[in-house]
């Protein structure tokens, strides 16, 4: 699956280490990536915790919950995100309940 790298941002971590999000097309939709000294440690192609293999639908909502991510590693806390914190991101998913 090819992947256009449509945008980047650079974080530092408490350790120096410098993280880079990165957004990419993801078939028809989009994902997101985080790299630390340019390997790939995160790769997120389909929105996490919802049902299916959903790309994120837009370039922002794979940014905002990359960010999030990001958030959470840098606080020391598990990655993982929940339906209730993509609903609060206002990420649009298709809900399969």
């Amino acid at each position: 699956m090819p992947c256009l790298f449509a945008g980047a941002l650079l974080f530092a971590c408490q350790d120096k280490t410098m993280v880079k999000l990165e957004t990419f097309r993801a078939g028809a939709g989009w994902g997101y990536q985080l790299k630390k000294n340019d390997q790939i440690f995160i790769r997120q192609e389909y929105i996490p915790a919802v049902a299916g293999n959903q790309a994120f639908i837009s370039k922002s909502d794979a940014e905002k919950t990359g960010l999030l991510v990001l958030k959470k590693l840098k606080q020391k806390q598990h990655p993982a995100i929940s339906v209730h914190e993509l609903d609060s991101l206002q990420i649009s998913y298709a809900s399969f309940r």
